[in-house]
């Protein structure tokens, strides 16, 4: 969405978009809920329907695109696989009232470690003013650590949630001859 609108700034759809905000926060604060008016850029935003060629002139189809908070998911590009992702909303308001032993439970849920993953640490962590639950494992191939490989859950012991999970997970060629390229 933010790179259809940096394409399309000054354009009749960021026309369209501050006609449209203008008037949700008109109606907000004829609704009599001024607060919410000032938020709404933040949370909603016109563009173009998916799939829809945008031609000057030319009368264009428009959806209501919302964001309720900032997520991000990082996917191997040749498998699929979740590399990591973080859902901000989540980590919001982190404290230690989770028992370790519960919040270590719902990481192994979460992450699903691989029979070679090795609990590393577990426990309470602060950073940026939130406390909260760090599990990671590293991966052990016959009793070698694998460097640089990990697996990481980050929890909210307030909400029992997890919010945050990185993986970085190699099947290392043992024995074979280096690679030459």
């Amino acid at each position: 969405m933010a790179d259809q609108q940096a394409t399309h700034a000054g354009s009749p759809i960021e026309r369209a978009n501050a006609w449209y905000l203008a008037f949700l926060e008109r109606e907000s604060i004829a609704a009599g809920r001024p607060a919410n008016a000032s938020e709404l850029g933040e949370h909603l935003r016109l563009g173009p329907l998916a799939g829809v060629n945008v031609a000057d002139g030319a009368p264009v189809s428009l959806g209501v695109y919302s964001r309720l908070s900032a997520c991000s998911i990082r996917l191997n590009a040749t498998t699929g696989d979740t590399i990591s992702w973080y859902l901000d909303f989540l980590a919001i308001g982190c404290d230690a009232s989770m028992p370790p032993g519960d919040a270590v439970e719902l990481a192994t849920q979460v992450a699903v470690p691989p029979a070679d993953a090795v609990l590393e640490e577990s426990g309470y962590d602060n950073m940026a003013g939130r406390s909260f639950f760090r599990v990671r494992w590293k991966h052990m191939l016959e009793g070698i650590p694998v460097e640089g490989d990990y697996i990481e859950v980050l929890i909210n012991g307030k909400l029992r949630k997890a919010f945050s999970l990185s993986k970085v997970w190699r099947d290392p060629r043992v024995g074979a001859p280096p690679l030459s390229l």
